[in-house]
C-alpha cells in the first residue's frame, strides 16, 4: 500500500479517541458500543473532513497551488474544515456558496466567517456549483494565480484514501487494547464509508463496515460508490475489485431528505447526550445513530456484537434555528 508515499500535510490530531459508550449500551440492551471520535480531529470543532484534507491539500501544495477553490451549501462542515485547514497552512481560499447570503450568520457559516474566508454567494443549488467553481478558477488563472479546485466535498480517491488510513488506525487501537470489534457503522454513503470499507478489505479484516445514508440516493449511486472505491484502490496500488453487490449501506433512515429532521434523529441525539455527554449532529451522526438504535431493536445487531460508531463531527449544525428549535 502506497499511503505513506502520497503527498500529505499534517492537520489532524491523531489518533482520535476510541471510547466505550457503556451507559448507552446498557440503555439499549444490545451490543457493546464504542465511539470513534473524529469530532475531535482538532480544526475548528473537528470532523471527518480534516483527515481527508490532509491528502487533498497535500496534493494541492505539491502541485504548486496558491489558492483553493471549493464550494457547498452555507452550513457545510466541509467548508468550515477547509477554511480552518487553509488558515493553518497559510494558503488562500475562495468559497463558492450556493443560495443567497442569509440574514442571520450562524452555525458553520459563522465559524467560517470568523476565520476570514473569502466567500461568494452565487445562488442556486450546491449540486450545480461545479461550473461556477471552474469559471472562478479561470478568473484566478488570468490574474496569475495557480488555483486548485476541490470537487464534491473531497469524495474522490485522494480523499477516500484518508479513511483507508483511518481504518488502519482503528485496527491498531483494537489490537493494542485487546478488543474484539466486529462491526463499524458510519453516517456516510460516499468517501468516508468507501475508505473504511476498502481499508477493511485491504487489511483482510473480519470487521464489517456498514454505512447509513443521510440523503436521497441518486440514480446509479451504487455504481458511483463502487467506482470511487475501485478508483481509491487503484490510487493506492491495491489489486482489489469491489462490486455494487458488496455495498453495505442502509437507506432506511434518510426520512424526507438531506438535512430534513426525523423523529428518530431527534430522539437519538437526546439519548446519546443524556447518557454519555456526547453531542451528535442533526444531519449526519444523528441519523446514523437513529439507524444503529433501530437496527438494535430489529436484532440486526445483537448482544454478541461489538460495534464502533464513527463520529464524523458536525456539531455546529445544531445551532441554526431550524435545528435549534428541535431541542429547546
Amino acid at each position: 500500500m502506497r499511503i505513506n508515499d502520497l503527498p500529505r500535510v499534517k492537520l489532524a490530531v491523531l489518533p482520535t479517541p476510541l471510547e466505550p459508550l457503556k451507559n448507552l449500551s446498557k440503555e439499549l440492551g444490545g451490543p457493546q458500543i464504542y465511539i470513534k471520535r473524529d469530532d475531535m480531529t482538532g480544526l475548528a470543532t473537528g470532523g471527518n473532513k480534516t483527515r481527508i484534507l490532509e491528502f487533498i491539500l497535500g496534493d494541492a501544495l505539491n502541485l504548486g497551488a496558491d489558492i483553493i477553490v471549493t464550494g457547498a451549501n452555507p452550513q457545510s462542515n466541509f467548508l468550515r474544515q477547509t477554511t480552518a485547514a487553509t488558515r493553518k497552512l497559510g494558503i488562500d481560499l475562495l468559497l463558492v456558496i450556493s443560495d443567497k447570503k442569509p440574514q442571520e450568520i450562524n452555525g458553520n457559516l459563522l465559524l467560517t466567517t470568523i476565520m476570514g474566508a473569502e466567500i461568494r454567494f452565487v445562488g442556486g443549488h450546491e449540486d450545480d456549483l461545479e461550473p461556477k467553481m471552474e469559471e472562478i478558477a479561470q478568473e484566478l488563472r488570468e490574474l496569475g494565480h495557480t488555483p486548485f479546485i476541490i470537487h464534491r466535498f473531497g469524495s474522490v480517491p485522494k480523499g477516500a484514501t484518508a479513511y483507508v488510513n483511518a481504518f488502519n488506525e482503528l485496527e491498531s487501537q483494537i489490537k493494542q487494547r485487546g478488543l474484539e470489534i466486529n462491526k463499524v457503522l458510519v453516517s456516510s454513503a460516499a468517501g468516508t464509508y468507501g475508505g473504511l470499507c476498502l481499508g477493511s478489505i485491504a487489511a483482510n479484516s473480519d470487521i464489517e463496515v456498514m454505512g447509513i445514508a443521510i440523503s436521497e440516493r441518486k440514480d446509479n449511486w451504487e455504481q458511483n460508490l463502487t467506482d470511487l472505491i475501485n478508483g481509491t484502490a487503484n490510487h493506492l496500488g491495491l489489486n482489489i475489485e469491489f462490486r455494487p453487490d458488496d455495498i453495505n449501506v442502509k437507506i432506511d433512515y434518510i426520512g424526507n431528505g438531506y438535512a430534513i429532521p426525523t423523529e428518530g434523529m431527534i430522539k437519538a441525539i437526546k439519548l446519546v447526550a443524556k447518557t454519555e455527554g456526547v453531542l451528535l449532529d442533526p444531519i449526519y451522526t444523528g441519523k446514523g445513530m437513529a439507524g444503529l438504535i433501530d437496527l438494535i431493536k430489529k436484532e440486526v445487531f445483537t448482544e454478541d456484537d461489538k460495534v464502533v460508531f464513527w463520529h464524523t463531527g458536525g456539531v455546529p449544525s445544531l445551532f441554526p434555528p431550524q435545528f435549534r428549535q428541535l431541542f429547546t
